[in-house]
């Protein structure tokens, strides 16, 4: 997105300051664009400064009140990816919100129909209890290696 973009975001095709822009303004709010592809930091800085810019110019527009430019940031593709590998829960959330499935995330009431979880959860099952323990000890101890082999969930 260009900086002559960058600063149509915030105004109306008339020039005016877009209204929900003035409002976040008056709140002390900031503005935040999302861009879905990279932007290195050299590039955001002169597309913030045009963002900045243009909400000053386009608020004193058609006799409006000046109003000081508010924090702005830019968010490129890059930083979204990161943001959601950190919380991929609130990812798998909004799918759930949006009424879409496949976030790579599946709730208990979805996994509980497949055959191969028709088994209820044994918390004490006395077959296992040695192997956990054996595991405990060697988790402990110092420069100890463990590699564990099977099927997720069963521990």
């Amino acid at each position: 997105m260009s900086e002559a973009a960058c600063s149509a975001e915030v105004r109306n095709k008339d020039g005016t300051l877009k209204p929900q822009v003035r409002k976040l303004i008056e709140r002390g709010g900031a503005y935040v664009l999302f861009l879905g592809r990279d932007c290195v930091g050299q590039s955001k800085d002169p597309r913030i400064a045009a963002i900045k810019t243009a909400i000053e110019s386009a608020s004193e527009f058609a006799g409006g009140a000046k109003a000081a430019a508010c924090d702005v940031y830019i968010y490129d593709a890059t930083d979204i990816a990161g943001w959601v590998n950190t919380f991929p829960a609130a990812v798998a959330a909004v799918f759930e919100y949006l009424g879409k499935h496949g976030a790579g995330a599946h709730t208990w009431a979805e996994l509980s129909g497949y055959p191969s979880f028709e088994l209820p959860f044994a918390e004490v099952d006395k077959g296992r209890v040695g192997i956990i323990e054996s595991l405990r000890v060697a988790a402990t101890g110092e420069r100890n290696v463990t590699r564990i082999i099977g099927a997720s969930g069963l521990g």
